[in-house]
């Protein structure tokens, strides 16, 4: 929904989104809340992301590149803002289109968003976590991806590709919550395949279990989830058709513009039982910071980047 332009240096909080009119509509709308009675859930049904103690704190050294790599994008004309920040041979990032993603009160662009998966990959590979570049979740939706070239690629099972060898594979997310109108209101949120648990999980930093937009769109993705596997996979020991969709329980964002970064932070911790460090709110800014340099310091990227900032 339309939100108004944050201060500088802050980011637009929820109750600010939902009282107020006019300015970008590139945040996360925040559905009306529903009154419910306080129940307190049982020892095997709370959160596992309770009880996380370990936090992320940025460095001084991240303090200045974020500070610097700030004061480009925007509104700013310097020549800097056409150049790569980022390059790892198959995929670019400008440095406005960095600026403009992880400056205080920024949307998590979907360009932006797809760099930080390939950043991540690596290292979930470790893991035998498998995550999905962002673009295909958007082609499951629709019925001809079963032809999709993107779609064929991420499924097929070969020596290099083996996804029943994994223990989660997870599905980045971005849902426009308007799709009656032309100016785009997108969400993210995360699927995860838990291969080892066999179910299928949902976490969304903004929407409780059973709402209906949600639940509709990853039903949609699963759904095509279920017959690519069942396709390609046939020859495998794990059948996956039966399997539920379970609902975590995740921190909620008390801005409008943090769910691309709540849905990274997800990936990178979620083990398929609970969270390996705390994801809480109050941590953004630092999390923000932390994650443009991890970025910037991938060791695919073949830019001089602190010579191009500094």
């Amino acid at each position: 929904m339309p939100t108004k332009t944050p201060a500088k240096g802050k980011e637009p909080l929820v109750q600010d989104a939902l009282l107020t009119s006019g300015g970008s509509n590139s945040f996360t709308p925040i559905p009306e809340p529903h009154k419910k009675r306080i129940v307190k859930p049982a020892q095997n049904q709370k959160s596992p992301f309770l009880g996380c103690s370990k936090k992320e704190t940025a460095s001084k050294f991240a303090n200045e590149v974020y500070e610097r790599l700030c004061s480009y994008g925007g509104e700013t004309k310097d020549d800097i803002n056409k150049s790569k920040i980022i390059d790892d041979g198959k995929y670019f990032i400008y440095v406005r289109d960095l600026a403009d993603s992880v400056r205080p009160g920024a949307w998590l662009s979907n360009s932006t968003c797809e760099m930080a998966i390939r950043v991540l990959a690596p290292e979930l590979a470790k893991q035998k976590k498998h995550v999905m570049p962002l673009i295909l979740a958007t082609k499951l939706r629709k019925a001809t991806c079963i032809n999709d070239r993107v779609v064929t690629k991420a499924f097929k099972m070969n020596s290099e590709n083996r996804l029943d060898h994994k223990e989660q594979v997870m599905f980045p997310v971005l849902q426009d919550l308007t799709p009656d109108i032309k100016q785009h209101t997108g969400h993210y949120y995360l699927i995860v395949l838990n291969l080892k648990a066999e179910r299928f999980e949902v976490m969304d930093s903004l929407r409780a279990k059973g709402n209906r937009v949600l639940v509709k769109d990853y039903r949609l993705i699963i759904g095509s989830i279920k017959y690519l596997w069942a396709k390609n996979y046939s020859e495998s020991t794990i059948n996956i058709e039966n399997w539920v969709t379970e609902h975590i329980d995740t921190p909620r964002q008390k801005t409008t513009c943090n769910c691309g970064f709540f849905m990274l932070k997800a990936i990178e911790l979620w083990n398929g039982r609970k969270m390996t460090a705390a994801i809480n709110p109050s941590d953004m800014p630092d999390i923000r910071k932390q994650s443009t340099l991890k970025w910037l310091e991938c060791v695919d990227n073949k830019i001089e980047w602190q010579e191009l900032l500094f």
